[in-house]
């Protein structure tokens, strides 16, 4: 009866749906097809048949679970380990492990999940998570967040994602943790990070985070992408250490080595992350094939990262087009396309350069097509362009032109402005007004073509070579008759006629072909302090000026007289700008102005102008002045007197020894000023802007009393004029091309030597704690309205009487500003001798004046 018993419970246990518990690790085993059905619900676990308080670890796997209800694990409070994995799960409500309150680890890996949605793992107590080897597409943001604090790996590898947005950045951060959050998304179909979310970088250190991305289908890694993160992030080294901070690994990934990949690998190679974890780093090529392998971040060369655009792309068909980042330059090559014209439109790239190479087409001429600013390099050799308008030229800023083997049979001259010309293999046909050409040539040897030659007169000249005989543009034998007979009949007639009616054109031509100056003479030219002949004053930005300049100076000292010449643009002595102009246009004989539209907007070049003009005005006040003193009586002091008020002295005994070279650069000043050079204006175009400058009323009477003359070919006569107005006698070398270099023995001397050796100029040899004798002056009584009248006969003199100083600023000195100096050395020795005691009042009271007016200047140098 006993045995019966016990097998009839057996029989029992048997037919009943509990389940083997194992009471030593706390686990419920329940895997390899144990359970009955295909849907867990809350009555699959009952209080009844299983102890669920002792259990902690849930094993369901390899089962054919297709769905888990919501409630279906609210029993087991005590379980930390729940394996689902190898089912057919397709959905979980976000819910459904809620009451799973001490849960760690989570397997649900191997099922058949195609999304992830907020809340399915937000519990407090869970490190792992494994969701890898399902179908998933779409992880929902915020399925990670503040509350997995103890969150330690999230496994999403072997899915189906085909972005990453940054979705697990929005989790606990503890700033103290050694071991980083791993977000496992390897083998995934990943392409590109976004950012839909709209997450906005917010990451600090340690950045906890470290997503792995290898094996996806990533193509390229641009910084431009982190724009999406933070919109103030810039293109250096501060947004790939940004970059760095994600901790996303893109490596082993199919990338696409092309100029999108360009910018951070130039950054990283520019950077200190160069080194920084290269094995571990590696991001190789997978397209082009010729860079298959190879690492773009260490080990191609920059200039091989181009993007070869399509006709799609905005690339004109028949044409290649290639961005070239490293070089900063868009190349498109139609040639052979069967053009007839420039393409209308190009993909704008944003690059610096702009290289077109249209050659082997049918193209007719330069059109003015929406890029052509842009051009920097144009090459249209072997097409049918037979003329070049100047104005389409004009509007170009290419360095490179190339119109060789086209139909043109001449050209503008606006084509002297490109730095680089080919134009052999053109009929070109030359004429008398075509020696421009050659004189182009000789200046510049860039454009010097040997090979370059048109077709004149009957025959074939290469245009470095041919003259205006060659071009029959001469009949000396006419020329001869003509002049002979001209002497004899009418010469005498002709020549009164033109002296009356033309004389200044007369005496240009007398200088020009007999040699006789009868011009003004001027008392710079015979000053042996002027050693400059010339200083040019023109704007060194405009570079058409800049041509003209250089052709100017080689047609100048072409022949003699040789002119020394300054152009302050490649030579000038160390030193305060406004000193150095001051001090060289007062050792020049004439300075030379070329008036251009742009001119008037630099300050400097107007300093010049100004300067010149205020020493012309200077010296004739200074006539005046000795007119009105010859008139009035002579000056002459004796030191014995004892009326004699030596302020020289009075300075000296004030002042300390480094004001003395700054007084010897001021007498020189005074001196200079004396002898004013003569002012030549030179317009040297009709632009519009520049006329509108000259017909103001200052302008206008400035010019009126100046030499003013227009350049060839404008004028026939311009360099006849020119050479009229200039010294008859020059200084030059010889070398036209060289800056003016003077002699040691005038003191002016290169900066880098002036730097080395610091000596005063041989100019006023005196050194600076060397006192000098002032020359006494004879002042013979005159009274004091004739003494306030006529006894300045500078500017500093005239200060005396009026109590202000006319001192430029540039030629105050710089130690007399730093060291407080009165700057009483610029006066000279003055006796005041009265018949009365109210004339000698009168003259102290001018001394005490000036004295206060002297200091007032200083402090207000001071400040």
């Amino acid at each position: 009866m006993r045995w019966a018993i016990v097998l009839l419970l057996v029989c029992n246990l048997a037919r009943s749906d509990s389940y083997e518990y194992s009471g030593v690790n706390g686990m419920l085993d329940l895997s390899g097809h144990r359970l009955n059905s295909t849907n867990i619900t809350k009555d699959t676990f009952t209080v009844g048949n299983t102890d669920v308080d002792n259990i902690v670890a849930l094993n369901l796997t390899n089962n054919s679970i297709a769905s888990v209800d919501v409630d279906a694990f609210d029993v087991f409070f005590n379980v930390k380990e729940l394996h689902l994995s190898h089912n057919d799960i397709t959905f979980l409500h976000n819910e459904t492990f809620t009451s799973l309150r001490k849960l760690e680890k989570l397997f649900i890996s191997y099922n058949k999940l195609t999304e992830l949605r907020i809340g399915l793992v937000s519990i407090l107590t869970l490190k792992e998570v494994y969701f890898d080897n399902n179908n998933i597409s779409y992880v929902e943001p915020g399925i990670v967040s503040s509350v997995n604090r103890d969150l330690m790996l999230f496994d999403m590898k072997n899915n189906s994602l085909e972005y990453m947005d940054p979705w697990m950045y929005i989790t606990h951060v503890t700033h103290n943790r050694s071991v980083d959050r791993v977000f496992d998304l390897r083998n995934n179909n990943v392409r590109e990070l976004t950012n839909k979310m709209g997450w906005s970088y917010n990451l600090t250190y340690p950045f906890e985070v470290e997503v792995l991305l290898q094996n996806n289908d990533v193509q390229t890694i641009n910084l431009n992408l982190l724009k999406q993160y933070d919109q103030n992030v810039t293109m250096d080294d501060s947004a790939f250490a940004m970059f760095m901070t994600l901790y996303v690994n893109v490596t082993s990934n199919p990338f696409v080595c092309d100029c999108n990949v360009y910018d951070i690998s130039a950054l990283v190679r520019n950077g200190v992350f160069r080194f920084t974890r290269v094995d571990e780093w590696r991001y190789r090529c997978k397209e082009p094939a010729h860079l298959e392998g190879w690492d773009f971040i260490h080990d191609i060369p920059l200039d091989q990262l181009v993007c070869n655009l399509t006709v799609d792309e905005g690339c004109p068909a028949g044409c290649f087009c290639q961005d070239r980042p490293d070089s900063d330059t868009f190349f498109v090559d139609c040639r052979g396309a069967g053009l007839t014209r420039l393409p209308e439109t190009l993909m704008d790239k944003s690059r610096s350069f702009l290289e077109i190479h249209a050659d082997d087409n049918a193209i007719t001429g330069i059109h003015n097509v929406p890029y052509l600013g842009r051009i920097t390099n144009l090459t249209l050799r072997n097409n049918h362009i037979s003329v070049l308008e100047p104005e389409i030229l004009k509007t170009m800023n290419a360095e490179h032109l190339d119109l060789r083997s086209n139909r043109l049979k001449n050209f503008p001259k606006e084509i002297k402005k490109f730095e680089s010309v080919l134009l052999t293999g053109n009929p070109l046909e030359c004429d008398c007004s075509s020696m421009w050409m050659k004189e182009w040539m000789d200046i510049d040897s860039r454009i010097a073509d040997p090979g370059l030659y048109c077709e004149a007169n009957g025959g074939r000249h290469y245009i470095m070579d041919m003259t205006l005989r060659d071009l029959g543009c001469t009949n000396e034998k006419v020329i001869i008759a003509a002049t002979v007979i001209g002497v004899l009949i009418i010469g005498v007639v002709i020549g009164v006629i033109v002296a009356k009616r033309c004389p200044y054109t007369t005496k240009v031509l007398m200088n020009k072909f007999l040699g006789v100056h009868s011009g003004d003479k001027y008392k710079c030219d015979t000053d042996t302090d002027k050693v400059i002949d010339a200083y040019l004053v023109f704007d060194h930005h405009d570079k058409d000026v800049i041509g003209y300049i250089r052709y100017f100076l080689h047609k100048l000292n072409k022949k003699k007289p040789l002119y020394s010449i300054l152009n302050p643009a490649q030579f000038m002595e160390a030193g305060p700008e406004q000193r150095n102009i001051s001090r060289y246009i007062g050792k020049s004989r004439r300075v030379v102005v070329f008036l251009s539209k742009n001119i008037f907007d630099d300050e400097w070049r107007m300093a010049e102008i100004d300067e010149a003009e205020h020493r012309v005005i200077e010296e004739q006040t200074i006539r005046n002045n000795e007119k009105a003193q010859k008139s009035k009586g002579t000056v002459d002091v004796e030191k014995g007197d004892t009326n004699y008020i030596d302020l020289d002295k009075c300075q000296e005994d004030e002042g300390d020894n480094s004001m003395a070279d700054e007084n010897n650069f001021r007498k020189e000043e005074n001196e200079s000023l004396k002898a004013a050079p003569k002012i030549i204006y030179i317009i040297y175009n009709n632009d519009e802007k520049l006329k509108e400058h000259l017909e103001t009323e200052v302008w206008k009477t400035r010019l009126a009393s100046r030499a003013v003359l227009l350049p060839d070919p404008d004028d026939r006569l311009f360099w006849a004029k020119f050479r009229y107005e200039m010294p008859k006698k020059g200084t030059g070398n010889g070398k036209p091309f060289m800056p003016f270099k003077p002699p040691e023995h005038i003191g002016i001397v290169p900066p880098t030597a002036r730097l080395a050796h610091p000596e005063p100029s041989p100019i006023n040899p005196r050194k600076p704690n060397q006192k000098q004798n002032k020359p006494k002056v004879n002042v013979k009584k005159p009274d004091v309205r004739t003494l306030l009248a006529g006894v300045a006969t500078n500017r500093k003199q005239n200060a005396l009487f009026t109590g202000l100083t006319h001192t430029p600023v540039h030629s105050r000195p710089a130690s007399a500003e730093s060291n407080g100096s009165n700057g009483s050395k610029d006066l000279k020795r003055i006796q005041f001798i009265g018949d009365n005691k109210g004339t000698n009042d009168t003259a102290n009271a001018l001394l005490q004046k000036l004295k206060f007016s002297r200091t007032m200047h200083n402090n207000k140098n001071i400040k």
